[in-house]
This record gives structure tokens, sequence and C-alpha cells, in this order.
């Protein structure tokens, strides 16, 4: 995963609001401490959401048809369409 997505960088800042809220709005905690939680946490939720995205894994691939010989569609008992009709 992108260390700047959105999922990234939205959950480091859920994570650090509190001194977020603290550096900007209210003046308590200073801004370089603020900034110092954020970075730390961007880079804790970075590794987080990249390992669940590795453990999921992307979405299976579709089930191909198998054809016969020549691109010739096999009928169910596996012999092409063509030689069960010639033996009638």
């Amino acid at each position: 995963m992108n260390l700047a997505s959105a999922p990234v960088i939205g959950s480091a800042a859920v994570l650090t609001s509190p001194a977020l809220y603290g550096a900007f709005v209210t003046g308590t905690v200073p801004i370089d401490v603020a900034i110092t939680r954020w970075l730390v946490a961007l880079l804790i939720c970075w590794v987080a959401i990249s390992a669940v995205v590795m453990m999921v894994g992307p979405p299976p691939a579709p089930k191909q048809t198998v054809e016969g010989p020549a691109g010739s569609p096999q009928g169910t008992d596996g012999q092409s369409a063509d030689a069960s009709s010639s033996a009638l």
C-alpha cells in the first residue's frame, strides 16, 4: 500500500487527533510534538495496513474454460462435437 494513500493518512490522523487538536486548536501541545506523533503513527498505520493487504491478497482469477484441439469445444464425454455427430 502507498504511504501517501488516504486510508493510511486518515487512520494516522484519527489516532493522533488528540495531539493534533491540542496543537492546532487549544495550543496545549507544541506543534513539533504533534507532527512527530503523527509521523510515527503514519509509519505504524502504513505497516499495519500493508500487512493486512498482503494477508488478504488479490481476488482469485476467474476459471477458464477448457477447449479441445484447434479451438473446438469438447462435449460432456470428452469427444469433440463433430466426432460424436459422425457416429450416427
